[in-house]
């Protein structure tokens, strides 16, 4: 019997846009969002299944890996949670979280942050000034999508 050695390719994951995405990583029109963008988003932009969220962080742009389950909601991020919590540019994240939790009724749990891709997102930011999120979710997403 002879097996074949292609791989399926997966379709691409959909890139969901919070707020005026702009031609910059860093950018001084990244703005936090308003309450009322930040409900329409979470309200008519995620769906169940897997999509990468790009959010202002100003004066950049963040990405996370989200993935809304039948009994909870799945993210990946660079970052550990309590690093960002109380630190007010991480505010529209917050809220985006605290919005789909709400909007959900469905617990938020973070994926274990893969020390090798953190290495190698951290590198990327710190040579280029930037970038390391969305380094990292991408790498996250090839090694470890199902």
């Amino acid at each position: 019997m002879r097996r074949s050695t292609r791989l399926e390719r997966r379709p691409p994951l959909e890139t969901k846009n919070l707020g005026k995405v702009g031609t910059k990583y860093i950018s001084d029109t990244y703005k936090h969002c308003t309450p009322a963008e930040l409900a329409r988003f979470v309200k008519e932009e995620i769906q169940e299944g897997q999509q990468i969220v790009s959010l202002p962080v100003p004066p950049y742009r963040h990405a996370i890996y989200v993935d809304v389950q039948p009994n909870k909601i799945m993210v990946a991020h660079w970052r550990e949670p309590h690093e960002v919590s109380d630190d007010p540019k991480w505010k529209t994240y917050n809220q985006f979280l605290d919005k789909l939790h709400k909007n959900t009724s469905k617990p938020i749990v973070f994926y274990e942050i893969d020390r090798e891709l953190y290495k190698k997102a951290l590198e990327k930011s710190r040579t280029f000034s930037g970038g390391g999120c969305s380094q990292y979710i991408y790498d996250w997403v090839q090694k470890y999508r199902l």
